[in-house]
């Protein structure tokens, strides 16, 4: 029975013509009920969300109606007011169904947070290497001109902001500028 509910807005609902349907009333008389409760405003603005839908009449013309979303909240309160045994089965069956797409909803969320997270960690591992990748070739430039420097890297981040004097030469800074887009740095190794 879970076609009683759906997904709107990112919750799970139901529509007054589906209760309708469901407990064998007109779509009029549900709709006559809903805006019979006696409710706060912000309880029906958030429980009862107005919309609408459009039917084929007689004549062949497609024609607007008034219909509303209906969260559990909503579901609950106005499902009170029906009695007898088969309203029973069917406020049973509304709230698995309820709960039921909920559980999916959530288990969608989660998986999705799950992929976000593999994504961040992905992304931080992989400019991680591309720092340690240049890390290596500045080293290894430095050391092929004879330059012995502790650490590679910081003194390329100096070079990039002036913060260095003017000992090192014009070459040096020419093939440290050359840093790609995906941060790697090409340093002619021979």
């Amino acid at each position: 029975m879970n076609e009683l509910v759906t997904i709107a807005n990112n919750q799970v609902v139901t529509t007054s013509r589906k209760i309708a349907e469901v407990f064998g009333k007109e779509h009029k008389v549900v709709l006559k009920a809903i805006r019979d409760l006696e409710i706060p405003e912000n309880f029906g603005r958030h429980n009862f969300m107005p919309t609408e839908y459009f039917w084929k009449n007689n004549l062949g013309k497609t024609v607007k109606y008034p219909m509303y979303l209906i969260t559990r909240d909503g579901f609950t309160l106005l499902a009170m007011g029906f009695t007898g045994a088969k309203a029973l089965e069917f406020k049973l069956a509304y709230i698995a169904a309820y709960n039921e797409m909920e559980k999916k909803l959530h288990a969608a969320d989660s998986v999705l947070q799950s992929l976000a997270d593999a994504v961040r960690e992905r992304t931080a591992a992989e400019i991680q290497k591309d720092v340690d990748t240049i890390r290596v070739r500045i080293g290894r430039y430095l050391q092929s001109r004879g330059y012995q420097v502790a650490d590679p890297f910081a003194l390329c981040c100096d070079l990039a902001q002036g913060k260095t004097d003017a000992l090192y030469d014009q070459q040096l800074q020419f093939q440290l500028s050359r840093i790609t887009d995906n941060r790697i740095l090409e340093c002619g190794e021979e």
